[in-house]
């Protein structure tokens, strides 16, 4: 039997959440944190996204007929949902951990532009890992040591960069130059994701 709720889903950008960071003809930023114990409201995702993680916690999420998955959240991890456009789908979801939950999640505001094989970035990437390749974006990792830079870039399409565990964040448009440097003096690794749209 099907699992009915009080709440009818709202849009996601009514559930208090999510709380919309950056909008434009690319894309919605929408910054989720949920204390321990919390629970989001039951809300519609109807754009494709990509999700940035940036906490480490048990959480479930629950389809509105009732489905519940487990499953933990890891600093880092960049996923992708490119059905939401085509099949929009609503859920809530629960921070069952002990510290807060938070995450990045980035709608896809526009239709994909660029192939694939076509460069979107110029400059050394011998530290750009790539974690994740879909129609719509390539988003890669960046480790940098004390002291140690990236080098120039030129950046062809949009892009987003994002400070890994805070989840602060730049907006990049399409020709930007860039160089990351990790100070000389810094005391850890300086971690970044940067999201490069198609």
């Amino acid at each position: 039997m099907a699992m009915t709720f009080a709440q009818a889903p709202v849009p996601i950008d009514k559930d208090p959440r999510y709380r919309l960071e950056l909008e434009n003809d690319v894309v919605r930023l929408f910054n989720v944190t949920l204390p321990p114990g919390d629970v989001s409201l039951l809300h519609t995702h109807t754009h494709d996204t990509i999700t940035l993680e940036l906490s480490n916690d048990a959480i479930w999420t629950e389809s509105e007929i009732g489905e519940r998955h487990e499953s933990t959240s890891k600093i880092g991890r960049v996923t992708s949902n490119t059905d939401y456009s085509e099949r929009p789908r609503s859920h809530r979801v629960g921070n069952v951990g002990k510290m807060p939950f938070h995450e990045l999640c980035i709608e896809m505001m526009k239709a994909p532009g660029a192939s694939s094989k076509e460069k979107l970035l110029d400059g050394d990437m011998s530290r750009f890992s790539k974690v994740l390749d879909n129609d719509y974006a390539i988003a890669y990792r960046i480790r940098l040591a004390p002291g140690e830079s990236t080098g120039r870039h030129v950046y062809r399409r949009p892009a987003l960069m994002i400070r890994l565990p805070d989840g602060g964040f730049e907006w990049l448009e399409e020709g930007s130059d860039r160089e990351l440097q990790n100070p000389p003096d810094a005391r850890t690794e300086s971690t970044l994701v940067v999201i490069v749209f198609k």
